[in-house]
């Protein structure tokens, strides 16, 4: 049976449909390579022009991991720094190895001297350019792909933390990396084996990334299952084809959590953690976080000072809807749209450990664990804007613009913060 005798009926008008391998779809054309170029290359620029005020980041550790990893180890040398696990005389990062695999190649040139905010600088610039070619093919629209672009870019907190580049955040900017190639990987040729290896390369940079699997078998669901009465059957070579790119990163994960600890089990997290820390007074995960999480995320105001700038953000969390108001785009979203139901699920599904965690991630501008479903978030704002870029849409991304402005120039230009 050919591939279009398998496709369920078209979805609704207003949705932005899975193109079909046989049918046409967008195709990218020199202006949109170009459009991709220039978009990359003014945040690259502008990203670089507010590093430089920021400075190198002390906490580099991906740049020491890549660099064990250059010669044959994978424990670090002991530092001064929180989440550092020590286990049998030798001490480890707690962190997945994905963001110190990007800079092993480099480490091999530059050693330690590898400066890990310029990679930083250059993947969020990246992440951008994919954002585009992502919105231009779901999209008719090119300038709705245009203004969600420099949404993401200068809107959004992607910015801050991927110019500070601190390891904690290079993770978030390396999974947004990873989940944009997984998203054009499948919307391009439904390459289901290359989309499963992004997304387990994005759970390799941030664990909780691993949820953004169940975005494809919801958006793409007749590529999956097809509904027909009786005949309704699975097609199980695309499920195991996404399954086996999943795969490599799943057992990778687990054979690192063997060789720093001797079990399978991610156990350094247990290894860090001060019974006695506030953070945590419920253990690791509990459901108990989750309304603390919440009213961070969504209640927690900047912090008045007593004199120009008069504001400036509080960076133990900051509400989402202050840090970029075209959130609140997403509410316009087709209800009854599979692009609609699978972003929400990946996000919701996903931001389920980050609830469920100790602590918010601080310090940050807004609240940083929403950068790892960063992608399905703008999904939502492009399909809100229902292919136009009326007045109210724009004028909620430049009032993002201008928020994350404000962010950016007062805690690393002003270097004004509270906590």
């Amino acid at each position: 049976m050919k591939v279009s005798e398998e496709i369920s009926a078209p979805p609704p008008s207003d949705e932005p449909r899975p193109p079909s391998i046989e049918e046409p779809r967008p195709r990218s054309t020199v202006a949109d390579v170009f459009i991709a170029f220039a978009l990359g290359a003014a945040t690259l620029l502008v990203y670089g022009i507010s590093q430089h005020f920021e400075g190198p980041s002390p906490y580099n550790f991906h740049v020491l991991l890549a660099n064990a990893f250059v010669n044959g180890r994978i424990d670090l040398p002991q530092l001064s720094w929180l989440e550092l696990a020590e286990w049998k005389g030798k001490f480890y990062t707690v962190f997945p190895p994905a963001p110190a695999l990007v800079l092993t190649p480099f480490a091999l040139v530059w050693g330690e001297a590898t400066d890990q905010a310029y990679f930083s600088i250059a993947m969020g610039s990246l992440n951008v350019a994919l954002c585009y070619a992502t919105l231009r093919t779901l999209f008719k629209s090119r300038a709705l792909a245009v203004w969600v672009s420099l949404l993401h870019a200068f809107g959004t907190i992607h910015w801050y933390h991927a110019q500070v580049g601190s390891g904690w955040y290079f993770a978030h900017i390396v999974a947004i990396t990873f989940l944009w190639l997984a998203l054009l990987a499948s919307l391009h040729g439904r390459h289901f084996f290359w989309s499963g290896l992004f997304v387990g390369a994005a759970f390799l940079a941030r664990l909780p990334t691993i949820f953004a699997a169940l975005f494809f078998p919801i958006y793409f669901f007749s590529d999956f299952i097809t509904l027909d009465g009786r005949r309704s059957r699975i097609h199980w070579r695309n499920g195991l084809a996404f399954s086996a790119g999943v795969l490599p990163g799943l057992l990778g994960y687990y054979l690192y959590n063997y060789l720093r600890f001797g079990t399978f089990e991610d156990v350094g997290y247990t290894l860090v953690l001060h019974p006695r820390d506030p953070s945590y007074i419920h253990g690791f995960l509990s459901l108990r976080y989750v309304p603390i999480h919440l009213r961070e995320m969504f209640a927690t105001m900047p912090r008045v000072l007593p004199g120009p700038p008069y504001f400036a953000p509080s960076v133990f969390a900051m509400a989402i809807w202050i840090a970029t108001p075209a959130l609140v785009l997403m509410f316009r979203a087709p209800l009854f749209s599979r692009l609609t139901a699978a972003s929400v699920v990946a996000s919701l599904a996903i931001a389920a450990p980050n609830l469920m965690h100790g602590g918010n991630g601080f310090t940050q501008f807004g609240y940083r664990h929403t950068l790892d479903f960063l992608p399905f978030l703008l999904l939502l704002i492009a399909a809100g804007m229902r292919e136009r870029v009326g007045w109210i849409a724009a004028s909620l991304i430049v009032a993002s613009i201008l928020a994350n402005i404000w962010g950016v120039v007062t805690l690393t230009v002003l270097d004004l913060y509270s906590f």
